[in-house]
């Protein structure tokens, strides 16, 4: 099995048994919880510019109606996480890569937190459809840009544009915004490769999005790069799961050789596991990708290797700012999830995947949300990991464009590990709350990437 479908699967059965624990009462028992109160949070600034913050997906060809999406550039970085139009998130790179020399050129290990994303820019996009709005989920697809990623050393590698699609042919963004997959792939020779070996030179693009399997005329058993989107429906409380990985050769000039075609998984592989409720989704993505590979890269160079890229995104159909309630209170529970290292920059120590109840408590009239996440176990060994924090976040003004957003800094999230939170609320009156958090401690290098989704 490879790793890329074993990450998927290990976060996809942690949320069955963290909302087990939710619905316990691990998370807290709301305004009677007993606990003192918190000290308010400050109200985030309005955007500048005032940019729409409710969600409007392009049409893609092959979604069906239902749609949820994060935009598609960063307007503000706070506390360590970046907003979108409808959406949040934020991401973490691998270290091991960093080492000179580096022991491991054919994987990649670590974790640390990036602070912030250049606003404009946008690191993951993500675009989910679904059969209905309480549907199932059939597709899933993942934009990624800026991921420090060189093929030749200079310049970033061509966006990603990732469908999970189990089809042979090309992944192409088109100039409406819109993912097209009935693309045919050129038959090798032809100047679509045009990867030169005397100069290195090439239109790095036509390398990029490339889904080479299966093989025309394969009988089976056949190579295969993805087996598309696997979705598994929650029960109460529990949110709907989904799952895709693809194993791929990005920027393999063999395609376009007499050595033909190259086998799944030789650049790298992408993964992605989304939960959802009604409204609002958190999706984990992890994208293992070949920096400085020896085709494109001139001589003198370091050697190629393989770097890893990881990040949640918390997306979906956000409240129009003026239907946020401005009086009243509201209890939300439901899960978090994320990856979890205790020294995210030593050698071999690679995130594990973590699970906690989270309880949020809503005050519309004061804009105080307070964010409850304790009783964090890792997956599979059920070994505690130190991710715990209880803080209050301020939301935006009633009227403002942030009205639907709030965020604030973390100053104990376990282990000595700080940072902050950006999340959203969803659905037509709020009815849900989606967000991403950040954690770590500059000693130790203990790092923590997660998300929460939570519901009335």
């Amino acid at each position: 099995m490879s790793r890329s479908i074993r990450d998927a699967s290990r976060l996809t059965l942690s949320v069955m048994t963290a909302v087990v624990a939710a619905a316990c009462g691990g998370g807290g028992g709301g305004g009677d919880s007993g606990l003192p109160p918190l000290p308010a949070a400050p109200r985030p600034d309005a955007l500048a510019g005032n940019p729409d913050t409710t969600m409007s997906c392009v049409t893609e060809p092959v979604f069906p109606a239902a749609a949820q999406c994060s935009g598609a550039s960063v307007l503000r970085t706070d506390n360590g996480v970046s907003i979108m139009r409808s959406g949040v998130q934020a991401y973490g790179v691998s270290t091991s890569d960093l080492a000179v020399p580096n022991a491991n050129p054919g994987g990649a290990t670590g974790m640390r937190i990036v602070d912030s994303i250049p606003n404009g820019t946008s690191l993951a996009e993500v675009r989910l459809g679904k059969s209905a709005p309480n549907g199932p989920v059939t597709r899933a697809f993942l934009l990624l840009d800026n991921l420090g990623v060189r093929w030749d050393g200079t310049n970033e590698r061509p966006r990603i544009v990732e469908a999970f699609e189990p089809t042979r042919g090309i992944t192409r963004l088109e100039a409406n915004g819109s993912i097209s997959i009935a693309n045919p792939l050129p038959v090798p020779p032809n100047a679509f490769y045009d990867y030169n070996p005397a100069n290195l030179t090439g239109t790095q693009a036509n390398y990029a999005n490339n889904r080479y399997f299966p093989t025309p005329g394969c009988t089976a058993p056949c190579a295969v790069e993805t087996t598309g989107v696997s979705f598994t429906a929650g029960t109460t409380g529990d949110p709907d799961r989904s799952a895709a990985s693809r194993n791929h050769g990005d920027g393999d000039i063999r395609a376009g050789n007499a050595g033909g075609l190259p086998t799944p998984a030789t650049k790298g592989f992408r993964n992605i596991t989304n939960f959802n409720y009604l409204h609002s989704s958190i999706a984990g993505w992890v994208a293992q990708e070949t920096n400085l590979i020896d085709e494109w890269t001139p001589p003198g160079q370091p050697t190629e290797h393989t770097v890893n890229r990881r990040g949640v995104v918390a997306y979906g159909a956000t409240t129009v700012n003026g239907a946020v309630p401005a009086t009243g209170t509201a209890v939300y529970r439901g899960v978090a999830y994320g990856y979890y290292t205790p020294n995210g920059e030593a050698a071999g120590s690679d995130p594990v995947t973590f699970r906690a109840p989270a309880t949020l408590e809503a005050n519309f009239a004061t804009g105080q949300v307070e964010i409850r996440v304790n009783s964090a176990v890792e997956d599979g060994t059920q070994v505690q990991v130190p991710i715990v924090f209880r803080i209050n976040v301020g939301a935006g003004a009633a009227g403002s464009n942030v009205a639907n957003y709030m965020t604030g800094p973390v100053a104990d999230g376990g282990a000595g590990m700080s940072g902050g939170v950006g999340a959203r609320f969803f659905g037509p009156a709020a009815e849900e709350i989606a967000g991403t958090f950040v954690l770590q401690n500059a000693g130790t290098k203990a790092a923590a990437l997660g998300g929460f989704i939570a519901k009335r």
